[in-house]
């Protein structure tokens, strides 16, 4: 069985037109899947973002839905009903009408795993939930999918809490893209004019769960104690990009510069990174921090916060700092600045640490990780066994789905979804 060569169906809404690191991960696991010989379909919304990697995907299915995130919208209900059942048609019409035949499908958040439920029982195809996040409706999917892997230790850990430990499968990296052969003196020449000038890069969606209102507090106190040498350059799009260029403009900071979103896919991203001294993110809550990984892939000394997997992915490369604390990330920036020792000795450790993460190495435990899922779904070999797992699955976590569906969001627009509240408070 771990000879064949898959073919599997991909299934994300946002990875067709939307830049992050789970719409990066998909997207980097279809190519190096696809180049060890395995068919790649995907279905979601949109295409463009896709194009650059589309000689790898044998065909995408495009299901008409809102571009958005439901989880920050008023009809977010009303939106997760019509894309499930638009869904299903999909896979109504891929499984049944046109008779395709897919040996796996694998799956990156709760709402689309919550449907495949239901494609396994009437369909009789293995899913697997490759965990990006650990949302409460995440980990209750993560016990029902037929294999389920997380990013992290930490994130691991939180499976416990619904009597399961998945596999732990990190993110890779493109080893290829991402080194440090990569030229990036022509962008750095766009920011920096003199040798005692420092680059400061960030690359991340503009969400508030980033918590880059720190990141430009910070710019504003570097700049009034030393004028003119650090630069701080941010890469992404996203809902909270006018407010922080206003936020820019208010402390009137000539030294905060907004790139838009470069996808991730661009040959550009690699010559930020490469152009950059060092990388620094004050997020909120991070599954892992993909960002993180593709910076010490570049020997970039890395600041992450105290939060989340942050410390695990981050430790002994960077400076791990508190939570939105404006000073405490401007003091780490100034110490790797002025401290070359310092600096050299996070850049080798940057280096040491991502070898482990390279696709490379990592595409034959995914590899190992789908034919587990294929095997496991083998014991349902006939409707009733297959229906009766379903609906009695489904019967034992109704009630503690429909309680997270129905938590009070009065807090929904200051967070990431309204199931991560708690993480913030």
């Amino acid at each position: 069985m771990e000879n064949k060569k898959l073919k599997i169906l991909m299934f994300n809404r946002w990875v067709g037109y939307n830049e992050g690191g789970n719409e990066t991960h998909i997207k980097e696991l279809a190519v190096f899947l696809s180049k060890k010989g395995h068919k790649i379909d995907i279905i979601t919304t949109g295409e463009e973002a896709l194009i650059p990697i589309k000689e790898h995907i044998n065909k995408i299915w495009q299901v008409a839905s809102p571009r958005k995130y439901f989880s920050y919208s008023s009809k977010r209900f009303i939106y997760s009903f019509i894309y499930l059942l638009k869904s299903f048609f999909i896979f109504y019409k891929l499984l049944k009408i046109k008779k395709i035949k897919y040996d796996i499908i694998t799956v990156h958040f709760s709402l689309e795993a919550f449907l495949l439920r239901f494609v396994r029982a009437v369909f009789n195809i293995p899913y697997a939930l490759i965990l990006v996040g650990d949302t409460d409706m995440e980990l209750i999917e993560g016990k029902r999918a037929d294999n389920t892997s997380e990013l992290t230790e930490y994130m691991a850990r939180e499976c416990l809490n619904y009597c399961y430990y998945p596999k732990i499968l990190t993110k890779g990296v493109d080893r290829a893209r991402f080194n440090r052969k990569v030229n990036g003196h022509k962008v750095r020449n766009l920011y920096i004019n003199n040798k005692k000038q420092f680059l400061i890069l960030t690359v991340c969606r503009l969400e508030p769960r980033k918590n880059l209102e720190t990141l430009i507090k910070s710019a504003k106190i570097l700049e009034n104690k030393y004028p003119n040498i650090f630069k701080f350059v941010i890469i992404g799009g996203g809902i909270e990009e006018n407010k922080l260029k206003n936020m820019v403009k208010k402390y009137r900071l000539n030294n905060v510069y907004f790139t838009g979103m470069i996808y991730s896919t661009s040959s550009l991203l690699p010559q930020y990174y490469a152009s950059a001294d060092i990388f620094a993110l004050p997020t909120l809550y991070e599954g892992f921090g993909y960002v993180f990984s593709e910076a010490m892939s570049f020997g970039l000394p890395v600041i992450g916060t105290d939060t989340s997997a942050v410390p695990e992915v981050v430790s002994g490369t960077g400076i791990i700092i508190p939570l939105r604390s404006p000073i405490k990330l401007s003091q780490a920036i100034y110490s790797i600045y002025s401290d070359s020792k310092l600096r050299k000795e996070l850049s080798r450790k940057s280096l040491k640490k991502v070898e482990n993460w390279y696709w490379d190495k990592l595409i034959m435990d995914y590899e190992k990780f789908l034919y587990e899922a294929i095997n496991k779904n083998r014991k349902y070999n006939n409707s009733y066994k297959r229906y009766k797992r379903c609906f009695s699955d489904l019967f034992f976590d109704f009630p503690k789905i429909l309680f997270i569906g129905l938590r009070p969001l009065y807090k929904t627009k200051n967070s990431w979804g309204s199931i991560l509240n708690k993480r913030y408070e």
